[in-house]
């Protein structure tokens, strides 16, 4: 059995790697909306932590035992009872220096082999498979999600280039030479210091990268354009002042990259006064204080994408007496995972987090974005008095099974919680955006999403009204002049009887167009409506008066 040497964390440090999207402005400062919460506690070490592509589950690498080389990965569904799940076993060699690598379709994990071989294990049970060898045990950088051009890379360095390798959207490699193939969308003449780590964002048009400089030190820098540049419309960049390359950090601290926040408006690091890395993949030590040594702690901070120099620690999230490190945003940009040290052991928390900014009475229309598309925007003298307003996910859904929501509508599917340090009435209407993703609105039609905000005196779901549902956006707009929990809710599509277009009243026409009923028993005639289609011999043995003689199929309007 072959092992990596002790594992340290200045690998993990170094090779953290995750997800994103796209949207609009930047929030003022993102915090921690709620307590860290462990994952699985563990006396093991868990590091190099990733979300899956849709927010809900983890995938971390965990040493099989104190002091040994051996680490295999394991799979944490968030808000579940069920422990995770151990998807690798010790015989597949897995690299403790490169986090694993979520495939776009969320079905695969792919991770580096200490023999410098890449697989893919599949998250079904169906087994891990060799794919190609590599020559690597550390990528030091991580994948797209949203394909470019119909491409998915792995953002990866040649030389003193930042180079990408495509991937199929099952996280295999496209080719069997993925390394001698790669595309280099930098061609730097000379650089201030050596090329560090690497992140791609979601839609993979950016890559954020590092350059390590003398001192400890390093800085961050934004390369624009990957599109083009893989298109031939624009060329690599050859220096740091190149177009297309912007400077976020100019090397006062040390910095090492975590992560985009799904809108690609923030990145987050964990930064230190100054660290010297020996490479992208050093040799591994077995505790926190054999890397890091004593002294000032990694604590984890948000540094902005528009090239302002705007960075801020996360409040509430960094306990400064210990090291908060791999600091990995969720995909919906809602919630974040890291490696905290627990002096003898690394483990994996999470956290919620929040999005607020300072907002004056006056000075036209403000926005306040968080990282999943939702928004609020305040015009002039709504407010009566200057305040701090933030967007968090709702602790938890108020009427979650959706009592109080009209008939016909099921019960909330997204919830933001927006407060104001300065009270929650409104003097004008501001417009809230709620953004979702296809799977969260599953069985509903999307026309029909509407904006629900709750309140707290009735304790009630109240309708407020819906400007627009775009749908190519996923985002619902509405408006409001009170501040609190706001919701997301639908109906289920149109049931008509099969041959025809809805529409009609059983009985005209020679069909029916029942609208599903709310609660349980519409999701039970659901099934029996699908069941319908392709049993004709079930159809008589149902009570006629149940289904009023229709023969009905599900059709969205």
């Amino acid at each position: 059995m072959l092992k990596v040497p002790n594992l340290t964390v200045a690998a993990l440090l170094l090779s953290l790697l995750g997800p994103q999207l796209t949207l609009a402005a930047t929030p003022g400062s993102v915090s921690a909306a709620s307590g860290a919460v462990r994952v699985e506690p563990t006396n093991l070490d868990q590091v190099s932590v990733v979300w899956s592509p849709k927010s809900t589950a983890v995938a971390y690498l965990q040493r099989k035992a104190a002091g040994s080389g051996i680490f295999n990965i394991h799979v944490k569904e968030l808000g579940s009872s069920v422990a995770a799940r151990q998807i690798t076993t010790d015989g597949d060699n897995v690299s403790g220096f490169s986090p694993p690598i979520w495939s776009p379709d969320g079905k695969w994990l792919g991770f580096l082999t200490i023999e410098g071989f890449y697989k893919t294990a599949s998250l079904r049970g169906s087994g891990v498979s060799t794919t190609v060898a590599v020559g690597q045990t550390c990528f030091g950088g991580n994948a797209g999600r949203t394909a470019l051009d119909g491409k998915h890379y792995i953002v990866n360095k040649r030389g003193g280039d930042i180079s990408l390798l495509r991937i199929q959207p099952n996280g295999s490699f496209v080719g069997l030479d993925p390394i001698g193939t790669a595309v280099r969308v930098t061609a730097f003449n000379s650089l201030p210091g050596a090329l560090g780590e690497r992140r791609i964002t979601a839609d993979q048009s950016s890559i954020a990268f590092a350059v390590n400089l003398a001192g400890g030190r390093s800085s961050l820098h934004l390369l624009t354009g990957v599109g083009n540049i893989l298109s031939g419309a624009a060329t690599a960049p050859t220096s740091l002042g190149s177009a297309g390359v912007t400077t976020l950090t100019t090397g006062a601290v040390f910095d090492s990259l975590g992560d985009f926040t799904s809108d690609g408006t923030l990145l987050f690091v964990g930064t230190r006064a100054t660290f010297t890395p020996a490479q992208d993949c050093p040799p591994n030590s077995e505790t926190p204080s054999s890397l890091f040594g004593t002294g000032a702690t990694f604590d984890i901070a948000s540094v902005a994408t528009d090239g302002s120099g705007a960075r801020a620690a996360v409040a509430a999230l960094n306990t400064g007496v210990r090291h908060e490190v791999l600091p990995s945003p969720s995909p919906d940009g809602m919630r974040i995972a890291f490696v905290r040290d627990e002096g003898s052991v690394f483990q994996v928390y999470t956290a919620d987090l929040a999005y607020s900014a300072s907002v004056g009475v006056a000075g036209g229309n403000r926005t306040v974005t968080d990282g999943s598309g939702s928004s609020v925007t305040i015009p002039d003298n709504a407010l009566a008095v200057s305040t701090n307003l933030s967007i968090s996910l709702a602790s938890t859904i108020p009427d979650a099974l959706g009592v109080s929501l009209p008939t016909g509508f099921r019960p909330v599917v997204v919830a933001r919680d927006i407060r104001s340090t300065g009270g929650s009435s409104l003097n004008q209407n501001a417009t809230i955006r709620i953004g979702y993703a296809d799977e969260q609105i599953v069985g509903l039609d999307p026309a029909s999403l509407t904006g629900f905000r709750f309140d707290t005196i009735t304790n009630s779901w109240q309708r407020l009204t819906t400007i627009s549902v775009d749908q190519a956006a996923k985002q619902v707009v509405f408006v409001t002049s009170q501040f609190s929990v706001f919701g997301l809710s639908g109906t289920v599509p149109t049931v008509a009887a099969a041959g025809t277009t809805g529409g009609g009243a059983s009985g005209q026409g020679g069909g029916c167009a029942l609208p599903v009923r709310d609660g349980a028993r519409g999701a039970w005639e659901d099934i029996l409506s699908l069941l319908l289609l392709t049993s004709p011999l079930l159809f008589l043995l149902i009570p006629r008066r149940r289904l009023s003689l229709c023969r009905r199929r599900v059709e969205r309007r």
